[in-house]
């Protein structure tokens, strides 16, 4: 399916190019192709793939296809910081996640908290780029020729 795989490198660029633009080394891209691309067609399949088939049983149209893209944006945001809570929480096991002071004094001793600033400015570029790829995509693949009857 097209739109599964170009979502996929879409997703791929935005993740890629802060990094490829901020690094001194010139091999950065051919790295982050090797490993990045068939991480984010994995993801894509996995999780991407069956939303957009079923969006796609029917027309999609332009309001349908960034309300999904803010849904799929939320899910892997929820996903990934997931993956980050669950490898802190394993990577620090044996050491004290909580100290007997009200607040952290040290970085270390806030490691299971995630800081809110962060998280809410990577889920805002999250669903921004994602609406952006959905609006892509839409414009790349069109409406569709689905084979459910849209709502009205």
């Amino acid at each position: 399916m097209m739109a599964v795989n170009l979502s996929a490198v879409l997703g791929w660029a935005l993740v890629t190019a802060p990094v490829v633009i901020n690094s001194p080394y010139v091999f950065v891209l051919a790295v982050a192709a090797l490993v990045g691309l068939p991480i984010a067609l994995i993801v894509c399949w996995v999780l991407v793939a069956p939303t957009l088939w079923h969006v796609m049983a029917r027309p999609l149209s332009w309001r349908r296809a960034v309300g999904w893209s803010i849904f799929v944006s939320t899910l892997l945001q929820c996903v990934g910081t997931l993956i980050i809570i669950l490898n802190t929480a394993i990577g620090s096991r044996g050491r004290r996640l909580v100290t007997q002071q009200d607040f952290p004094t040290t970085q270390q001793e806030f490691l299971i908290v995630p800081a809110v600033m962060p998280f809410l400015v990577s889920y805002a570029i999250l669903v921004c780029g994602g609406v952006l790829i959905a609006i892509v995509v839409r414009s790349v693949i069109g409406a569709g020729e689905g084979t459910r009857p849209a709502r009205r």
